[in-house]
């Protein structure tokens, strides 16, 4: 061997070494691939796999993000659609890490342009058994699914529906006319309901009957684990707004119990049913529950710029004891294996189905009925921090957002510590979002704001939520199917947001997106500006509106990305507005409206 060749290999070996110090990391990569629509196993298919090694470095322009090397390695399904492929190796370097980008390539940002992506021959998606659709391997992270994330996103649903199992109850009936109760519309039933409740619970579990008849009840219901409150038709819970009936937390807190009222953490009047860290619970129909909100005698929002300043000022949450905020009407918290079923619930004070923080929740065959249509504070049902939650067979009359998706407010939705009724601290509750949320098969009145909102206290960010089957603004104008509303108070990642099948008669728009979202009581907060990315729109048909298809009013120094529309149709209106967005990254496909086809421009990226 001469030296020039013995130079030549030791060259190769030094950069092979140095291309394993920039790709060390081994990628096993191993799934089922399986065909979008039936699910089932595909063989033969050619998975190839580009996975890029990100850097973030600045120069005079600025923070960028450059490719320090990209690593593909691919395979094919066997008979049973499984692949599995595996590479320590270091494939060509897109750029290096001195590269510095141009000026066009700055101006669009690199990390655009350079997201690993996973490619299959033929149509379908990867299963690996993840709950996200990516692979974090050390500093790779692998992004799957791009190729039809649409559809593979769609994929995930039967994973989530497979979680959500409603409870059981053990086979006891507890009738609450045997601890004093009379449904004779008159009296007070509190502590008739607060006996049968803890006798149910003490047994191990069952049924809390209530018969026929008008229950009057001057305090509030606080279910326990293993309970299921049963309301046979022609059953009534008329709450009564007597003030004190309602305290019936600890002196210490001046008897209020600790809820998050619009997002903050607070000491408050309870709601009218209310669970705190249960398991197995259950409010069954078809029974009713009147709130008789704003109906008789409740304070204003006294407090209401207080308790707003409170979630960014750093106030322990056990010195926050509101005066008087209105309380809701159905609120459990960090509760596990929750059943909402069959009941009607109306003439709310605040928000009317608000679970929070809870896990496995079933929610179905429900009938909302709103408060009037001038206080529109009567959200019909909202997932405040929830994970596996299923809402469907619905019928929702709400004036204000008809499910509404909620995970805190400002530095509450981040991170936070409160203490229980029982003295026992959770200490920093950190950040939740919401996520893998089913909304299916609902009926919607319409009303002056959404069919789904995201927002706007919506800190800890909302993630992999679906709607599909449902029929939007039968009655009255829907102001969106979907509306996502943020501040810079708040921050917050709201992603993978999916709709399809939706049936329409009266609306306004199809999406908005509103970064700016008045902070309305505390402008001065900590700034996080929000997220939105990857929001997917599917199959819209719409008799009658709208004003404007799609307003996207956002932050250029955070711009939202990466949408994607098809086959919507609306009869009248503009097209669409746009700030702070990066339009390059919209998928337009057979979206129509006033006749006109819409297909976003992509010059002048950003105003």
């Amino acid at each position: 061997m001469n030296y020039k060749s013995a130079q030549k290999i030791k060259l190769l070996l030094l950069f092979l070494s140095l291309c394993s110090l920039i790709t060390a990391q081994e990628i096993n990569l191993s799934g089922t691939v399986l065909d979008i629509k039936s699910g089932a196993p595909l063989q033969g298919v050619e998975v190839s796999l580009t996975a890029h090694q990100l850097r973030d470095t600045t120069d005079e322009q600025g923070k960028f993000t450059i490719v320090r090397a990209a690593t593909r390695i691919s395979g094919r399904t066997g008979e049973d659609g499984v692949v599995k492929i595996k590479t320590q190796d270091c494939r060509a370097s897109r750029k290096t890490a001195l590269a510095k980008p141009s000026i066009s390539e700055y101006a669009f940002g690199l990390d655009t342009s350079v997201k690993d992506t996973l490619h299959l021959s033929k149509p379908g998606y990867l299963d690996v058994n993840k709950p996200l659709d990516t692979l974090d391997h050390d500093s790779l992270v692998i992004e799957l699914g791009k190729s039809s994330e649409f559809e593979g996103g769609w994929a995930k649903v039967p994973g989530i529906l497979a979680v959500i199992t409603p409870p059981r109850f053990p086979d006891r009936d507890f009738s609450v006319t045997d601890y004093g109760a009379e449904g004779n519309g008159s009296g007070n039933n509190y502590l008739a309901f607060k006996k049968a409740v803890q006798a149910c619970h003490r047994a191990g579990g069952g049924m809390v009957v209530v018969p026929k008849g008008t229950y009057r009840m001057e305090g509030p219901i606080h279910l326990l684990s293993n309970v299921n409150i049963h309301l046979q038709k022609g059953a009534k819970l008329d709450f009564y707004w007597n003030r004190d009936g309602y305290l019936v937390g600890d002196e210490e807190h001046r008897g209020r119990v600790p809820v998050r009222w619009e997002g903050t953490w607070i000491y408050n009047f309870s709601p009218l049913i209310y669970a705190w860290n249960q398991k197995n619970i259950g409010l069954t129909g078809p029974g009713e529950i009147d709130g008789n909100g704003l109906m008789t005698d409740w304070p204003d929002h006294d407090d209401k710029e207080l308790k707003n300043g409170w979630a960014h000022s750093g106030v322990p949450i056990d010195e926050r004891i509101a005066n008087a905020l209105t309380p809701g009407t159905i609120e459990f918290y960090f509760c596990q294996n929750v059943l909402m079923e069959d009941f009607t619930s109306g003439k709310p004070n605040e928000r009317n189905v608000h679970p929070v923080m809870c896990s496995n929740v079933t929610i179905r065959g429900l009938n909302i009925l709103p408060s009037n249509a001038i206080q529109k504070e009567d959200d019909g049902i909202d997932p405040d921090g929830c994970q596996y939650v299923v809402i469907e067979d619905c019928r929702i009359h709400s004036y204000d957002d008809n499910i509404g998706i909620k995970s805190g407010r400002d530095n509450d939705g981040w991170i936070a510590e409160i203490e229980d009724p029982e003295g026992k601290w959770y200490q920093e509750i950190p950040g939740r979002p919401a996520k893998n949320i089913l909304i299916r098969n609902n009926w919607f009145h319409g009303g002056d704001h959404n069919m789904v909102g995201i927002g706007s206290d919506q800190a800890g960010g909302a993630e992999y939520i679906y709607a599909w089957d449902c029929q939007a603004g039968q009655v009255i104008n829907q102001d969106n199917i979907l509306e996502i509303k943020a501040n810079a108070n708040r921050g917050g990642e709201v992603h993978h947001i999916y709709i399809r099948d939706i049936q329409v008669k009266n609306i306004k728009r199809i999406l908005t997106v509103r970064h700016n979202y008045p902070a309305s009581y505390a402008p001065d907060g900590p700034q996080s500006l929000p997220r939105t990315h990857h929001i997917y729109i599917e199959n819209v048909s719409v008799k009658n509106g709208g004003d404007i298809g799609f307003i996207f009013n956002g932050y250029d120094e955070e711009p939202m990305h990466d949408f994607y529309f098809n086959n919507i149709t609306i009869p009248h209106g503009k097209i669409a507005k746009y700030t702070g967005v990066q339009r390059s990254t919209i998928t337009a496909i057979n979206v129509n409206i006033a006749g006109k086809k819409w297909q976003p421009q992509i010059k002048n990226e950003f105003k």
